[in-house]
């Protein structure tokens, strides 16, 4: 029951607040005319243009990498004598700094546009942080702050990855 409190109170405050359809568009995107297209021919263009295709491998890795790491964290960390309570810390806090980090990524990009050079950077960000979360386990065996920093850094380029790349394919497949 205190699970869906949150829940009720965002969603009456959301459908109170947030409209349909703004007044200004947010972005050239939305504002331009929708082009009706059949799924074949849609799907066609989508496959021609070859760095969506390059944007959704990448999504793919990362998401997967995601994920991977998410269902086996206590499989991965359980050796290295973590126990249950500090692994749901690390996870905890790998997913609430990925959240804080795509919120600031987000803003970056609204105010920059340099989607290519973000999602690079983010990626090598993501691969570092796994390479060094690798060398914190080996070193800082059962230290819980090691590893947590480094889960967070991999929190904030992985989950930050995602919302990006869905701003990032919209501007590629403009005006589709």
């Amino acid at each position: 029951m205190l699970q869906n409190v949150p829940f009720i109170i965002f969603f009456i405050f959301f459908q109170l607040v947030i409209r349909d359809k703004p007044e200004t568009p947010p972005s050239a995107v939305a504002a331009a005319p929708i082009e009706e297209m059949s799924f074949t021919d849609s799907f066609k263009e989508m496959w021609a243009n070859k760095n969506f295709m390059t944007l959704t491998v990448a999504y793919a890795i990362v998401y997967g990498v995601y994920c991977a790491i998410g269902t086996t964290m206590s499989n991965l960390l359980n050796p290295f004598g973590y126990t249950p309570t500090q692994i749901s810390i690390a996870g905890g806090s790998t997913l609430l700094a990925g959240v804080i980090g795509a919120l600031l990524i987000g803003v970056f990009l609204d105010h920059t546009s340099l989607y290519r050079k973000t999602h690079m950077m983010i990626s090598l960000m993501t691969f570092a942080s796994l390479v060094l979360s690798v060398v914190a386990l080996y070193s800082f065996e059962g230290q819980l702050g090691p590893i947590m920093l480094f889960m967070m850094l991999f929190g904030i380029s992985s989950v930050s990855f995602f919302p990006t790349s869905l701003s990032y394919g919209a501007e590629l497949t403009f005006p589709l």
